[in-house]
């Protein structure tokens, strides 16, 4: 075997070992396997009683062989799945070195082949048990980044994920009633996720958290994964800097994902999101994606759909497609203030990716092109585009871009959408929440606590700059805030 041989050899095997280790660790496996060993150990020691009747030992026994048979199937079950994902990982990798589907299925059942992955995956667990002991408190270690590079950074895993999903609701036989699900969509900094966590709150809603995270294509199927392996952790500030704090049950805008898998390459383009036209296809597995969801949630009560997806903006004429009763929420700002805060983020993200890389690569995986390196603008218009590249670091790029987008929604889907004034939110919250459990069809008392949460808005000093662009601005927004429909 040449040199040649064994470097494209470890290519090959080296993200699918790495995804073998760290599903083997996520996964109840050595759990499963001391509930074996105790159950086991335990069993022994009634065998070798003598205190103990023949009668009350074959009762005891059967308990025991009845964990230990479950625990030892639970882990055939993984085990198998472990092995199948290997194979599929290291089929995908092993395409790009080798000629044909064929070549690399050969490849696979090589025991040269078998014998370096054994030794990259052990020399990984060895690594990565050392890192963890001096990183324990680093919030995206080496083996968590390898974890959403492998589930997030192909649109066909995530196709697989999403195929795989659909069979375990299939096995379910269940499907879920979809009734009146709830878009939040907008421009950011316009109090789109503190309404999301106020629908939230009421109980009533199933929609996608932090705990769906890397296989977010596959709710039930990675719930079914990780129940025995739940993790938990103190709510701390979001990434932005903006009094919000989240955890891992906290909902999050990660339905793009879904789209990205779809129809990523029909509206993301190299230096804008395009008007994503959905076709009968893609509103059909949609409408799959939102039963996953839905069902994913475990909960009788949670039977309506939330989302928050700023980019449902490029889309709206889909989403009343797959859901003519659907609701869709549009928050807004003064656009001086928005602005403001979107220019200031901008800047936030631009230093952020600067130094850590993978938040840059984290963010395109998500589909996140709002601020930052990776600032891809919402192609309403052209008026959109940046007039030289580095405008989006000035204010007066932001209030256009504010004016262009909230002016195409009132011209094209005025009727679609009710508008949401998270100004008047912020200053009379118990109103603005009434009239919102209004709009969603919820009794007042699901909603009215969380009025406690509500903080001021937070204010920015205003700069000088072209009159013509504050009044087009402020325009706009007198159409919004008179809006029949706004709350």
């Amino acid at each position: 075997m040449t040199l040649i041989d064994w470097s494209v050899g470890l290519a090959t095997v080296f993200p699918a070992a790495i995804l073998f280790v760290e599903l083997f660790l996520y996964l109840p496996i050595v759990d499963n396997v001391r509930i074996v060993g105790h159950n086991g150990t335990k069993a022994l020691k009634v065998l070798r009683s003598h205190g103990i009747s023949d009668h009350w030992k074959e009762k005891v026994m059967m308990r025991y062989a009845v964990a230990i048979l479950a625990a030892s199937l639970k882990n055939a079950f993984y085990l198998t799945l472990l092995l199948l994902l290997f194979s599929l990982a290291f089929f995908m990798t092993g395409l790009i070195f080798y000629k044909g589907a064929a070549e690399v299925s050969h490849r696979l059942f090589e025991p040269r082949v078998q014998i370096m992955a054994m030794g990259v995956g052990v020399c990984y667990a060895v690594i990565r048990r050392r890192i963890s002991r001096h990183r324990s408190d680093a919030q995206y270690p080496t083996s968590s980044k390898l974890l959403h590079h492998l589930a997030l950074d192909n649109h066909v895993i995530r196709r697989i994920a999403f195929d795989i999903d659909c069979q375990f609701a299939r096995s379910c036989r269940q499907k879920a009633r979809i009734d009146k699900p709830v878009f939040v969509t907008g421009l950011p900094r316009s109090g789109t996720t503190i309404l999301l966590e106020a629908i939230y709150s009421t109980g009533m809603f199933a929609t996608l958290t932090y705990r769906d995270m890397p296989f977010v294509t596959a709710p039930i199927f990675w719930k079914v994964l990780t129940s025995k392996n739940r993790k938990f952790a103190q709510p701390k500030e979001r990434s932005h800097g903006d009094r919000l704090n989240i955890d891992y049950d906290s909902p999050e805008a990660f339905e793009e994902v879904f789209w990205m898998a779809f129809a990523g390459e029909d509206y993301i383009k190299r230096d804008w999101l395009e008007i994503n036209e959905i076709g009968d296809g893609g509103i059909h597995a949609y409408r799959k994606f939102v039963n996953n969801v839905v069902l994913g949630s475990g909960q009788t009560d949670q039977t309506r759909y939330l989302s928050k997806n700023n980019n449902n903006l490029l889309r709206l004429h889909g989403l009343k497609r797959a859901f003519p009763h659907a609701i869709i929420l549009l928050p807004f700002r003064n656009p001086m203030d928005q602005a403001s805060s979107m220019h200031a983020q901008h800047k936030r993200f631009l230093n952020m990716h600067a130094g850590n890389p993978f938040s840059l690569r984290y963010m395109n995986w998500l589909g996140h092109h709002e601020f930052g390196l990776n600032f891809k603008p919402l192609m309403v218009s052209e008026e959109v585009i940046p007039r030289y590249k580095g405008e989006p670091e000035t204010l007066a790029y932001w209030v256009r871009y504010w004016t262009c987008i909230y002016r195409y929604v009132l011209a094209h889907h005025i009727s679609d959408v009710i508008p949401f004034d998270y100004d008047q939110f912020c200053m009379q919250p118990g109103e603005s929440l009434r009239r919102l459990s209004e709009s969603l069809l919820l009794e007042y008392s699901m909603i009215e606590g969380f009025q406690e949460s509500v903080k001021p808005a937070t204010g920015y000093a205003q700069n000088k700059m072209e009159s013509s662009l504050v009044e087009d601005a402020e325009s706009v927004y007198g159409y919004l805030k008179k809006g029949m429909q706004t709350i």
